[in-house]
């Protein structure tokens, strides 16, 4: 009888073992978010560096730039190790609506060059996705760390890190497309333009 029940023991403390590893596992939600709040920072103090002074460069063009800087702060977010907890949930959600709002932003910029149907519908998605974000930034305690780098005219003096809805700040382009795309649509860092 002993040596059917070493079997399933065995079995019983492997599973154990895996769900104590996957559990709690990282570090305090307060360090993840330091660590995550610094690397926004510093992507933001990026895009401040390269964001256009003296022209307004085509709306296509600064999705494209935006959604390649948040790209890669959403990388250096991934990478670092997921907080304990409950929080581990709500890191990895923060992180999946950044790479859909990226994945937008390419495809809304795609969708304005070749002046498709859809861009209305990608400008809302784009929008629900930007708020999404901030919400999720909110609730995990992130004040540098929003929805992507922002590159919008209005840059980083635009409002407070814990505002929770967009700016209503217009990027205005050339007359090839669409006049204005509110920043809302195009690159936050923080709900209104906190980076």
């Amino acid at each position: 009888m002993t040596r059917r029940l070493a079997p399933a023991l065995l079995g019983i403390a492997v599973v154990a073992a895996v769900v104590s590893a996957c559990g709690d596992s990282g570090p305090p939600l307060s360090d993840w978010v330091n660590d995550a709040d610094t690397i926004c920072a510093d992507h933001q103090t990026e895009a401040d560096l390269v964001r256009p002074v003296l022209f307004s460069p085509p709306v296509p063009e600064l999705l494209r730039k935006s959604s390649e800087l948040s790209k890669a702060e959403a990388s250096e977010l991934r990478d670092l190790p997921a907080p304990a907890g409950d929080a581990r949930i709500q890191a990895r959600d923060y992180i999946a609506t950044l790479d859909e709002r990226n994945t937008t932003l390419d495809l809304l910029a795609t969708g304005i060059e070749l002046s498709q149907d859809d861009v209305d519908d990608l400008t809302t998605r784009l929008g629900e996705l930007t708020q999404d974000a901030a919400d999720k930034a909110i609730a995990l305690g992130l004040e540098q760390c929003r929805a992507g780098v922002d590159l919008s005219s209005s840059g980083a003096g635009t409002g407070g890190a814990g505002a929770a809805t967009p700016t209503e700040d217009p990027l205005t382009t050339p007359s090839s497309g669409p006049t204005t795309i509110p920043s809302e649509f195009g690159t936050e860092d923080g709900a209104e333009g906190a980076g």
